[in-house]
């Protein structure tokens, strides 16, 4: 349920396009618990669960929090703890470079727009081209993406997952040519 509702959020994250550098697994049993008998069924879903973590969120590092005896607070306990959750990390550094929503294409290949969506359900997903925007929908959340000048003219031919992308390819109005000229378009979303 936990992990689910944190595909979920990261899918959310993605959908907006703000980063995500790592996956945090909170209050992992301490080693010394794997002696006994009573922890060994709990050390054993863990141990699956933080493997499912993993599988689910690569290529993101999962940083495992150890489980407190209460909750941690204060500037000195969330220091040590931090300690503890980054290891040799440096915290305040890029742990990943996750992939970001780009354009890409030419007049020749076409034009696409792909957009990071790991974990999204593909039923709940709506992609719609209004005007000079396209709007994508997935469960509660929606976003305007505002188009580059060469694809505003074109219509939405397809959108459909490629890996944990939603592609949206786009073609020329029928009757009509683009346009635009014959260099090639590829960039993030930040440079429109």
């Amino acid at each position: 349920m936990v992990i689910d509702e944190a595909r979920r959020a990261y899918t959310d994250l993605c959908l907006f396009d703000l980063s995500c550098d790592a996956v945090i697994m909170n209050r992992v049993l301490p080693p010394e618990t794997r002696d006994e008998a009573f922890f060994q069924d709990w050390n054993r879903l863990q141990q699956e669960r933080l493997q499912e973590v993993q599988t689910l969120f690569a290529p993101l590092p999962v940083l495992t929090a150890p489980l407190a005896k209460d909750e941690v607070t204060g500037l000195e306990r969330l220091r040590a703890h931090g300690a503890k959750l980054f290891r040799d990390s440096d915290p305040a550094a890029l742990l990943c470079s996750a992939p970001k929503l780009r354009f890409a294409g030419s007049k020749t290949e076409g034009y696409r727009v792909e957009i990071p969506l790991p974990g999204a359900e593909h039923a709940a997903l709506d992609v719609v081209k209004v005007a000079d925007e396209l709007i994508i929908t997935t469960g509660v959340r929606r976003r305007a993406i505002k188009l580059p000048r060469r694809m505003r003219q074109l219509d939405l031919a397809q959108a459909k997952f490629e890996n944990d992308f939603l592609v949206v390819r786009f073609c020329t109005p029928s009757g009509s040519e683009p346009e635009t000229d014959e260099t090639e378009m590829c960039r993030d979303a930040e440079e429109t």
